[in-house]
């Protein structure tokens, strides 16, 4: 299959004009989740297992202000592995080290696959070394 990139054009991934709404995560713990185990996504900067370091109670995150992505949406790891980004499709929250890109469309999860691709190709260029 052939792709006419003719019309494709630069994109801004958050601000104003740009695709996604950036949310920052709340500082999860490995305790929190052991104490406080559920169904919700615990997601933070890891590049293994999607970035998921376990499973919170979601009573637990409503109680503390953390915020709850129902939507399919991309994160980006702030720390660790750094500019590492993941697709995630069912509800999960994120710790501090990692941030939500809330996408401002509906997209499908080859769209959503398709831009974390893209992310992932320029990673490097906002990497600590440059």
């Amino acid at each position: 299959m052939k792709i006419d990139t003719n019309k494709w054009s630069e994109f801004q991934i958050g601000g104003k004009n740009g695709l996604f709404e950036i949310i920052n995560g709340k500082g999860i713990t490995k305790t929190e989740i052991i104490n406080h185990p559920g169904k919700i996504l615990a997601i933070q900067s890891g590049s293994e297992n999607n970035g998921c370091i376990g499973f919170i109670d979601e009573q637990y995150c409503h109680e503390h202000g953390y915020h709850i992505q129902y939507e399919p949406a991309l994160t980006v790891a702030r720390s660790g592995s750094s500019g590492h980004i993941t697709y995630q499709e069912k509800p999960f929250v994120v710790g501090d080290s990692a941030k939500i890109l809330k996408c401002k469309y509906n997209l499908t999860p080859n769209q959503f696959l398709f831009i974390k691709t893209l992310l992932m190709q320029i990673k490097n260029k906002y990497s600590y070394n440059n």
